[in-house]
């Protein structure tokens, strides 16, 4: 298995545009394939200035938007749900049989995409697919993850850090949103990874009691 992440310029895309037009962060939680081309997206978007009915229109004017909803879930941060007819991710993730685990939107309107899959054929499969669909894709990283490795690298790091930067003590001596500027990713991303890799430390510790 391999941890993947690709950096990917899509062709017109509601959450591509939207990284141009406004500073929101966008953070695509799960895809999931409907009929031939569509697709349902759950995503997060953490806004702290714009107004998010305008955020809103914006993704509405989309034609291959099909159903909106979005609930507010803390401050500045809202939980949304989207029905599309045309969804790129879900054709290109679906053929390639890889794993998306998280997508975050870039401030140069690319898309960067966490997977996770089986063998090089597969990621070969996803970024054809992705190239004859429009889109330029870039790969950033790659880490083969195996039975002795625990973590993937992204949650080794961060853990590491935040440790070494005193997160874990009491009381702590550095906040996430200070430890989200060191890996200049957002507040959310960043409590996200930490709670995934630490739920792993934690599920491994007493599976061996």
């Amino acid at each position: 298995m391999m941890e993947v992440v690709l950096r990917i310029g899509m062709p017109k895309t509601w959450i591509g545009d939207l990284s141009k037009e406004t500073t929101a962060k966008i953070k695509l939680l799960e895809c999931i394939p409907d009929k031939d081309l569509g697709g349902h997206l759950l995503f997060e978007i953490e806004t702290r200035s714009e107004n998010i009915s305008d955020l809103l229109k914006k993704i509405n004017a989309y034609q291959q938007i099909c159903k909106l909803d979005i609930s507010p879930y803390k401050k500045g941060g809202y939980l949304g749900a989207i029905v599309t007819n045309n969804c790129i991710t879900c054709q290109a993730l679906t053929e390639s049989k890889c794993f998306l685990t998280y997508a975050i939107n870039l401030k140069d309107a690319k898309i960067e995409w966490h997977i996770i899959t089986g063998d090089e054929d597969s990621l070969t499969k996803l970024i054809n697919n992705l190239e004859t669909k429009g889109c330029s894709v870039e790969l950033i990283s790659k880490t083969f993850l195996t039975k002795k490795k625990l973590l993937t690298s992204r949650q080794d790091e961060i853990i590491k850090i935040a440790f070494e930067n005193g997160y874990y003590e009491y009381p702590k001596k550095i906040s996430l949103r200070e430890l989200s500027k060191i890996f200049k990713i957002s507040f959310s991303t960043l409590n996200e990874i930490l709670h995934r890799g630490e739920k792993k430390i934690i599920r491994d510790y007493y599976s061996k009691k």
